[in-house]
């Protein structure tokens, strides 16, 4: 059952993605929902086992967009490992822990990603608004599949 609400999470992630946030007003705003996904999952997951669900999660997100296959995969795979690394040393559950950790993990996501693509010519101002986007959205979007899981959780 958590794989399938998993499943359902990451269509309309990928839905909202491919639809809404592709257009081209929100390139320099563009919050990185995957990575929000990924640092749920490490940031509440009760075991340390979701290396392989990272992984799934970036390729779904190199599968629909136009990178190469299997950067975002190993990018978020990383992500989702520095998350669970730092869950028991800090108060994960606290909003200004969220924003900074979603704003360090997203930058260097994208520095990470840029480098792998375009060299140094792909650092760009983007990158930190869409991180400063992305990590002032984090505790309501971490808050939310909270809810969600819990009250799917209540129903089963």
């Amino acid at each position: 059952m958590r794989w399938l609400r998993i499943a359902l999470v990451l269509l309309a992630v990928l839905l909202v993605e491919s639809t809404f946030l592709s257009r081209p007003e929100w390139t320099y705003l563009r919050p990185d929902l995957f990575l929000l996904l990924v640092l749920f999952l490490a940031l509440k997951s009760p075991t340390k086992s979701g290396y392989v669900l990272y992984w799934l999660i970036g390729l779904a997100k190199d599968v629909f967009s136009l990178d190469r296959l299997g950067v975002q995969a190993l990018l978020l795979m990383v992500v989702g490992l520095a998350a669970e690394t730092v869950r028991g040393k800090t108060f994960s559950d606290h909003w200004l822990t969220q924003i900074i950790l979603t704003f360090i993990l997203c930058t260097g996501l994208g520095v990470a990603g840029a480098l792998i693509g375009a060299g140094l010519h792909g650092l760009d101002w983007p990158i930190l608004s869409s991180a400063g986007v992305t990590a002032v959205l984090s505790p309501f979007a971490l808050w939310l599949l909270a809810k969600l899981i819990r009250k799917q959780q209540a129903e089963s």
